[in-house]
């Protein structure tokens, strides 16, 4: 009997000592400590009694594991391995846990190390972390050390005499024992958001922990960034919270400030930082304060928001200069003459002009071709746009990526004045490819309507994002050619014609079709939508498909002709006509009267090209290059004319002869429709040889993308330049 009382007694010295270890500040004593996650497995089960002696950190050596105040709460204590020395002066260790997959995102100071991991007892961490329970330490503290004390206190009460000194000792044990009881202190487990995956952690906690679970509803790809996550717990007990943690792309787990103050319910989920993959774990607290111990995973519980709809672009990658022609409302977008109109709109990354390797064309840099930025990198222009025009954005981008699309991209936007809404995205772009961590995209040409816009005043911003997980994974944008241009894309008959589009945040579903283009004027509707049902606003797109040859500019001796494709033409095939003269073949010398029909024919005898002119003995008539814009007689003075696209709703204005001292001309062009008189103003300037088009769009557009034509438009139109008489011009 006297050996199980000595037994009962050393053990229940033993737990008592392992209960108040943490708390004993003698540097020699061992300090024991209960493992609460896996981060250490298989090494340190969960659930181990651990002991660790105290250490000089500079004896310390790569390999050893360590005890060390969490850098989030010096409470709370980590073991883990140490995996490097970084520096001696001052100490600093990298440390891992051998169950996770990267290293530990702090460093660890000599002043931070509180012991070196000796050896551990598995499962005796949960004994002792039953003890702590109420009902553990009644049936293993209470019950055996009353036993205990009750039998001693029979042979003690026959030795003393029968005086009060039997109450004093009950009333000496009853007050110590209450004492001990309120002195013990509890330490909780606090998950820390800076940690990666799981973290070992120590506690003197309950063995009965709560255990929680969320129901994402079978949700993956979803178009709201506000929404529900249902939450459920259970314990032995009760619940006291459930508490929310969130990763986004993948990166480090941060806690939602919303709690559920009960064993379920919802959490209203915000998606604070926008669109991207977002990982959910919940964590579950009982009344005893003991916290749920769980082993956080990524890829789990996952929810993909995606509110942004698909951009979809003209590739006019094969349409040579004809887009380039017309009145130009940005300042400088090829950058030659630095960055004059321009506005950096961020203090990261190098935006920088560069030579593009191999040319003298200086163009622009977003982001950085040597490190990652950890931001986003930004360029832009504010842009006031013609009630009237009919305007086209073009620019040109190669985009290179040593990260996926979740993390680095490249984005381009119309936004207000305030540069805080966006008013249309035009594209949206990355690395889709998970297996190429050297993208390069080319170059790509793209081109977008801006019709919904017309009249309005904005910023046009480029922006490139480059999250700074390592200097290996840094992503980078070149951008050149940036117009925006009043005339409509023009094309050859044989240019081959497409759009490209561009979804970030998950699948396409529908893509812009096949469209077959015919000669002339086409007006084109395209959009796309992507597998979370967010679809694009629809865009309307006016391309101008050009004869393979036309005829450009005709004088008394000369016939000049336009080339519109990318093809040789053998001007052998092809034959003209002086009034109703026999077919002419271009080989023989050309003579014109003063006044005279010219038509052009192909191998076939089919009429591509005619126009009447006079006065070739004075001058000589020219139009765009194209050969889609009016005749304009040319001389020493400037001179204009218009001409008639009422089928789509747009007139052509061509002027001649802007020289250099007069480099552009005001003017003026007064019609009526049903609303009345109209007029359209502003200022036209002419390309190196003098000679512009402009497009004219005779309608409204909203910014929903809307255009409503004019109707009831009057014949006569009647154009005023500056300096120069009105001409009235009747088009049908």
């Amino acid at each position: 009997m006297l050996n199980i009382k000595y037994l009962l007694v050393f053990v229940l010295v033993i737990i008592l000592f392992t209960i108040l270890s943490p708390f004993l500040n003698y540097k020699n004593l061992p300090k024991i400590f209960i493992v609460t996650s896996a981060s250490m497995e298989p090494a340190i089960k969960s659930g181990s009694l651990v002991f660790t002696k105290s250490v000089d950190p500079k004896l310390l050596k790569v390999g050893d594991i360590i005890a060390f105040s969490s850098p989030n709460n010096s409470k709370d204590f980590i073991l883990h391995r140490v995996n490097q020395i970084k520096s001696s002066s001052p100490l600093h260790f990298a440390t891992k846990g051998d169950n996770n997959n990267v290293l530990d995102q702090w460093d660890v100071t000599d002043l931070g190390v509180k012991g070196l991991y000796i050896f551990s007892l598995p499962y005796f961490g949960k004994i002792i972390a039953f003890v702590r329970q109420p009902l553990g330490f009644i049936l293993i503290i209470c019950i055996p050390a009353i036993l205990l004390i009750i039998s001693e206190l029979f042979k003690i009460k026959n030795i003393l005499d029968k005086k009060n000194h039997f109450k004093i000792i009950i009333l000496l044990i009853i007050f110590t024992f209450g004492l001990s009881l309120n002195n013990i202190q509890k330490i909780s487990a606090q998950y820390s958001s800076e940690s990666t995956l799981s973290k070992l952690s120590f506690s003197i906690g309950d063995f009965i922990s709560p255990e929680s679970s969320l129901n994402l509803e079978d949700i993956y790809t979803q178009n709201l960034r506000d929404f529900k996550i249902n939450a459920t717990a259970t314990d032995n007990i009760s619940v006291s919270k459930i508490q929310l943690y969130y990763s986004y792309n993948y990166g480090p787990w941060l806690l939602f400030p919303d709690v559920i103050n009960a064993d379920n319910g919802f959490f209203h989920f915000t998606s604070p930082l926008g669109d991207g993959l977002y990982s959910f774990e919940s964590l579950a607290t009982d009344i005893s304060n003991n916290i749920e111990v769980k082993y956080f995973d990524t890829f789990n519980n996952q929810i993909k928001v995606d509110t942004i709809a698909p951009t979809t672009n003209l590739n006019n990658f094969s349409l040579s200069t004809h887009i380039d022609n017309g009145q130009d409302y940005l300042i400088n977008g090829n950058f030659e003459n630095g960055m004059t109109g321009w506005t950096v709109g961020s203090s990261i990354g190098d935006h920088h002009l560069i030579n593009e390797i191999g040319t003298s064309n200086s163009v622009f840099i977003l982001g950085s071709d040597t490190k990652s930025t950890n931001g986003t990198d930004s360029l832009y222009q504010t842009i006031s746009l013609p009630a009237s025009a009919s305007s086209t954005l073009n620019f040109s981008f190669r985009f290179f990526s040593h990260d996926t699309a979740d993390f680095d991209h490249f984005n381009v936007n119309l936004v207000d004045l305030s540069g805080n809404n966006i008013l249309k995205n035009i594209l949206n772009f990355g690395n889709l490819s998970s297996d190429d961590f050297d993208y390069d995209s080319g170059w790509q040409n793209l081109s977008q309507s801006l019709l919904p816009f017309s009249g309005q005043n904005f910023k046009l911003y480029f922006s490139l994002t480059d999250t700074g997980e390592g200097d290996n994974f840094n992503s980078y944008v070149y951008l050149d050619n940036i117009k925006i241009s009043t005339l409509d894309a023009r094309v050859g008959e044989t240019t081959v014609v497409n759009f490209l589009t561009f979804d970030l945040g998950s699948e396409l579903l529908d893509t812009t079709p096949d469209f077959n283009l015919n000669l002339g004027e086409n007006v084109l509707n395209y959009g796309a939508t992507d597998s979370s049902d967010n679809s694009e606003s629809n865009h309307q797109q006016s391309i101008v498909v050009l004869p393979n040859i036309v005829l450009n500019k005709i004088s008394q001796n000369n016939i000049f002709l336009y080339n519109n494709s990318d093809d040789f033409i053998d001007l052998n095939n092809y034959t003209y006509t002086i009034d109703n003269s026999s077919p002419l073949l271009f080989t023989n010398p050309i003579s014109l009267p003063n006044s005279c029909l010219v038509k052009l024919f192909d191998q076939q005898n089919n009429l591509l090209d005619s126009v009447a002119i006079t006065d070739l003995n004075s001058t000589f008539w020219q139009r765009a290059t194209d050969g889609l814009g009016p005749w304009v007689k040319i001389n020493n003075s400037p001179s204009f004319n218009l001409e008639s696209r009422l089928s789509v709703s747009k007139i052509t204005l061509t002027v001649s002869g802007l020289s250099s001292t007069l480099p552009d001309m005001s003017y003026a062009i007064d019609y009526t429709d049903s609303s009345g008189q109209q007029e359209i103003y502003g200022q036209i300037s002419g390309n190196s040889s003098g000679f512009s088009s402009r497009d004219f769009y005779l309608g409204t557009c909203s910014t929903g993308g809307t255009c409503l034509p004019s109707t009831g438009i009057g014949s006569s139109f009647i154009v005023t330049f500056s300096n120069l008489p009105s001409q009235t011009f009747i088009l049908n």
